[in-house]
């Protein structure tokens, strides 16, 4: 009875060793599966381009309807707060999308998601937002306030290398894939 209480404790070890390996191996084919998936898929580019039109154009079409409907006469302070309700409401959104999906308005309508470079998990909110957005695009466009453009231009061109990152991506450690 010992003898064979003792085999199948082993036979249990052993099981179990079994399927965390085959989870192990699961969960890095996964991740390997969407990096080559994002580097083999040469399209991923002009749909990147195409959310960043779409979500630009979203906060252009907020700020246009919000002054459409003004009066000619009004003060500047109320075509300001208009606006910034307008650019409010459609950063709610944006961010409503971030943290539910990984995704902005642009990259959900192009099929697109920012994941984790290393796992090809889906980043959270606050990486999202403040590493890949804030620090990645905000921050060191404003830092080197003459050269915003120059900046933006540089991070755009690195979409160009291989790996289709841009340096927002590299300094969250981020990449876009296409989900389908």
């Amino acid at each position: 009875i010992v003898n064979a209480s003792v085999l199948v404790i082993n036979m249990l070890v052993i099981g179990c060793l079994i399927d965390w390996q085959a989870a192990k191996t699961r969960i890095k084919a996964r991740a390997d599966s969407a990096h080559q998936s994002a580097v083999a898929d040469k399209h991923t580019r002009l749909a990147r381009l195409g959310a960043y039109m779409i979500d630009h154009l979203l906060m252009a079409f907020a700020i246009l309807i919000s002054s459409l409907f003004m009066d000619r006469s009004a003060e500047f302070r109320v075509f300001f707060i208009r606006v910034s309700i307008a650019i409010s409401i459609v950063l709610i959104v944006q961010v409503v999308m971030i943290v539910r999906r990984s995704q902005t308005v642009g990259k959900y309508l192009m099929d697109l998601q920012v994941v984790d470079v290393r796992t090809g998990a889906r980043i959270s909110a606050p990486r999202y937002i403040l590493i890949r957005g804030f620090v990645g695009s905000w921050l060191f466009g404003f830092a080197i306030l003459p050269l915003v453009n120059l900046y933006r231009l540089i991070d755009i061109m690195y979409i160009f290398k291989d790996d289709e990152r841009t340096l927002h991506d590299r300094i969250a450690d981020t990449r876009v894939i296409r989900l389908s």
